[in-house]
């Protein structure tokens, strides 16, 4: 989940600096993922079961998110050319982490650290 925190993060200040900070919603909505996934790796170690109940969610939530905007991106067409690397830097390394944070967070063995 940290991965995927830094990736947000890397993509958000490169968006940022490529628009020179115009686009304030997109900067807001990164840095917001970054807090909230900064907050649940701080929060997970204290085995407390909600906070596994919420990182599920968060990380199952963002990568159907994520999924069904790499198949739009790539279905319509409209990751052509120099905008596939911004897919890839964006949208594919960030899922990547977030699925595996997904399967690490529902195997038995990190469940049964959560059970009371």
């Amino acid at each position: 989940m940290l991965l995927y925190a830094a990736a947000v993060l890397l993509g958000t200040l490169v968006f940022a600096v490529g628009t020179e900070f115009t686009e304030k919603r997109e900067l807001f909505r990164g840095l917001l993922r970054v807090a909230l996934f900064a907050y649940l790796v701080w929060w997970l170690p204290s085995l407390d079961k909600r906070a596994w109940w919420t990182s599920v969610i968060a990380c199952g939530v963002l990568g159907v998110i994520g999924i069904v905007t790499m198949l739009l991106l790539f279905g319509v067409g409209l990751a052509e050319g120099s905008s596939v690397a911004w897919a890839l830097i964006k949208i594919a390394v960030p899922l990547y982490a977030l699925a595996h944070a997904f399967i690490i967070l529902v195997r038995t063995e990190t469940r049964w650290h959560f059970e009371p």
